[in-house]
C-alpha cells in the first residue's frame, strides 16, 4: 500500500528511466508526465536536428487520482502498465501513418476504423517494447493489466459486435489463455484470423491495413446477418398475413358466392376461386392470395431488412472494447490501452 503522491512520483521516475534506456537507439528530447482528468494518452513530437537526426519528445498524460489516496500494490502496477503502454506508443507507433489511413478511407466510419486500428496496434507496440528490453518488467505488468481488464468478460460480453475488436486485442496479445470459447460462433473466425494477423504485424502500417480489414469484415458479416434475419422475418410476416387474407377471401368468395348462386355454382365458383385461382396465386384467392401475397411480402420485407442489413453496418459504427477505448487524441492520432481508467481509479479516489 502506498500514497497516491508516491505512486505518481514512482511512475514518472520509471518512465524517465525507460526513456533514457531507449536513448541508446534514439536521440531524445524532453519527456513530460502529467496527471489530470480520466484519460491516458501520449503526444509525440519528432524534430530533426542539423544533422537530420530525429529527436523524440513525448508528453504522457495519465488519469488523475488524489495524492492522499491509499493505492494497493496491484493498482500501482496497473498504473505503471498504463504508463509503459503510452510510452511504447511514443517509441514504436507511426502516428502519421495512422492518421493517413483515417483520412484515406472516408467510406469507412472514422471512429470504427480508429478503434479497429487501435485493436491491432496496441498488441504490436507492447510486443515491441517488451522485445526492446527498455522495461524488463513489462511482460508481467501488461499481462496483469489485461487480466484485470477481462476479469468480468463472459459469453454475454462478446454477443455485441462492438466488442469484437477488444476480443482480437486480447487474443492477439497472447498474454492470457484463449478467450475464443467466449466468442459467439458467428464472430469466432474473425477473431481467430484477427489474432493471427496481430502476431504477424511488423509495422503500424500493417496494423492500419488490419484495421481496415476488420471494419470491412464486420460490415460484411452484419449485412449477411441482416439479410438472413430480414428474409426470415419477411417470410414469417408474409405467411401470417397470407393466411389471414387467405382465410378471409377464400371463405368469402368460396362460400359467399357458392351459397348465393346455388350449390352447383357455389361449389364450382367457390372452389374454383377458392382453390383454382387459389392454386394459381397460392392456395386460392383466399388461401392462394394468402400464400402468394404471403410470399411476395415475405420476400419484399425480407429484402428490406436485408439491405437494411446495412443497418447491420451501423452496428459496427462504434467498435468499442468492453473496457472502453479512450477518445481519439487528434494531435497524436493514437489512444491508450487505459480504457479501464474509470474503474481503475474507483479505489484510488480521495476527497
Amino acid at each position: 500500500m502506498r500514497k497516491g503522491q508516491a505512486v505518481k512520483a514512482a511512475v514518472e521516475t520509471m518512465l524517465r528511466k525507460v526513456f533514457v534506456a531507449a536513448g541508446t537507439g534514439t536521440k531524445l528530447g524532453r519527456l513530460t508526465v502529467e496527471f489530470g482528468g480520466k484519460q491516458a494518452y501520449v503526444v509525440v513530437k519528432r524534430d530533426q536536428d542539423d544533422d537530420g537526426v530525429y529527436i523524440l519528445t513525448a508528453a504522457v498524460r495519465m488519469p488523475d487520482f488524489c495524492d492522499t489516496a491509499v493505492i494497493t500494490d496491484d493498482d500501482a502496477d496497473r498504473v505503471v502498465a498504463i504508463a509503459l503502454h503510452e510510452l511504447g506508443h511514443a517509441f514504436f507507433t507511426e502516428s502519421p501513418m495512422w492518421d493517413r489511413y483515417l483520412l484515406n478511407n472516408p467510406q469507412l466510419d472514422r471512429k470504427a476504423l480508429h478503434r479497429a486500428i487501435n485493436a491491432f496496434e496496441d498488441p504490436r507496440e507492447e510486443r515491441c517494447l517488451i522485445d526492446s528490453g527498455y522495461a524488463p518488467g513489462a511482460p508481467r505488468l501488461f499481462a496483469a493489466l489485461l487480466r484485470w481488464m477481462t476479469r468480468d468478460s463472459g459469453t454475454d460480453t462478446f454477443q455485441n459486435v462492438e466488442n469484437i475488436a477488444f476480443a482480437i486485442a486480447v487474443e492477439g496479445r497472447g498474454y492470457l489463455p484463449s478467450i475464443l470459447h467466449l466468442v459467439p460462433a458467428q464472430w469466432r473466425e474473425i477473431v481467430r484470423e484477427g489474432a493471427v494477423r496481430c502476431k504477424a504485424q511488423a509495422s503500424t502500417e500493417d496494423a492500419c491495413k488490419n484495421g481496415v480489414w476488420l471494419v470491412e469484415r464486420l460490415q460484411e458479416q452484419g449485412e449477411e446477418q441482416g439479410e438472413e434475419k430480414g428474409e426470415e422475418k419477411g417470410e414469417e410476416q408474409g405467411e401470417e398475413q397470407g393466411e389471414e387474407e387467405g382465410e378471409g377471401e377464400g371463405e368469402g368468395e368460396g362460400e359467399g358466392e357458392g351459397e348465393g348462386e346455388g350449390e352447383g355454382e357455389g361449389e364450382g365458383e367457390g372452389k374454383g376461386e377458392g382453390e383454382g385461382e387459389g392454386e394459381g396465386k397460392g392456395k386460392g384467392e383466399g388461401e392462394g392470395e394468402g400464400e402468394g401475397k404471403g410470399k411476395g411480402e415475405g420476400q419484399g420485407e425480407g429484402e428490406e431488412p436485408g439491405s437494411g442489413g446495412k443497418k447491420g453496418t451501423s452496428r459496427t459504427q462504434g467498435i468499442e472494447p468492453t473496457c472502453g477505448d479512450l477518445p481519439l487524441n487528434e494531435t497524436a492520432g493514437i489512444t491508450a490501452l487505459s480504457s479501464c481508467a474509470d474503474g481503475l481509479w474507483e479505489t484510488a479516489k480521495g476527497n
